[in-house]
């Protein structure tokens, strides 16, 4: 798996109290990392961090990781720094992508583009695999609070649900689900495919990603798996997935 991990600066967002990017990178490494060292280099995962400007870990990050990650300076460790400078949210996600797409890789190779404001629990990285081998185009770890609000800002969720097909896998149950953020999951050859609709939604201030995925699933039939519960957590006060204590997990617990 290759995962991009996109740093940036942010503002104006309802926090917890215990919110912090560098919790959030630590807890990243931990899951995405440390217990891949004892694997064959094959299958470790490949890490891709993209850094918008200077945002407040930047400086520290380098140790944060190489605590987490002992073999960071070693030539197999396949992890790579790309420095942007756009500060803007759209057009930092679409350099984002386009790093991605111009890796020599597979075209079944599974990408994760991931925001630096998210938390997983253990097993998120085998969630992902999961729900692409059960044939979803799409992969998001995040239980979306909009799917279960009553009203809901999202147009397609009714009565505090939405109409979707579950399927129980080997670790979890999954459903198909409408959309989701920016922060998602997906087989090479189908962002390649994809890439005209996805750019065309990162022409604004912000990336539009409800009518991303509405046009993708209108054009191209592509569908999004989401576990239940969530495997992770954007970290906003009112949008965190249920039924996880995330305090516990942002704090080591």
């Amino acid at each position: 798996m290759q995962i991009i991990y996109r740093l940036c600066g942010s503002k104006g967002k309802d926090r917890p109290d215990w919110f912090s990017k560098e919790k959030c990178l630590e807890n990243f490494l931990q899951v995405f990392g440390n217990h891949r060292l004892g694997l064959p280099r094959e299958d470790w995962h490949a890490l891709h961090f993209v850094v918008d400007g200077p945002c407040s870990i930047v400086d520290a990050m380098p140790k944060v990781i190489s605590d987490r990650l002992s073999d960071i300076d070693s030539p197999g460790r396949p992890v790579s720094f790309h420095h942007i400078n756009e500060r803007h949210n759209a057009r930092a996600c679409r350099r984002a992508f386009a790093y991605a797409l111009s890796l020599h890789l597979r075209y079944d190779e599974i990408l994760y583009f991931l925001e630096d404001d998210y938390l997983h629990v253990p097993g998120a990285d085998m969630a992902i695999e999961e729900g692409i081998a059960l044939g979803y185009d799409y992969v998001t770890c995040y239980d979306h609070p909009d799917k279960h609000m009553d009203p809901s800002p999202n147009p397609l969720v009714t009565g505090g649900g939405e109409v979707a097909r579950v399927r129980c896998g080997p670790l979890t149950h999954w459903k198909e689900t409408n959309s989701t953020t920016m922060t998602f999951a997906v087989k090479r050859g189908t962002l390649v495919k994809d890439w005209p609709i996805i750019n065309a939604h990162l022409a604004g201030e912000y990336p539009w990603d409800f009518k991303m995925f509405q046009e993708l699933n209108r054009a191209r039939h592509r569908r999004i798996g989401s576990p239940m519960p969530g495997y992770s957590t954007h970290v906003e006060q009112k949008w965190l997935s249920p039924l996880v204590d995330w305090e516990g997990v942002a704090c080591g617990g």
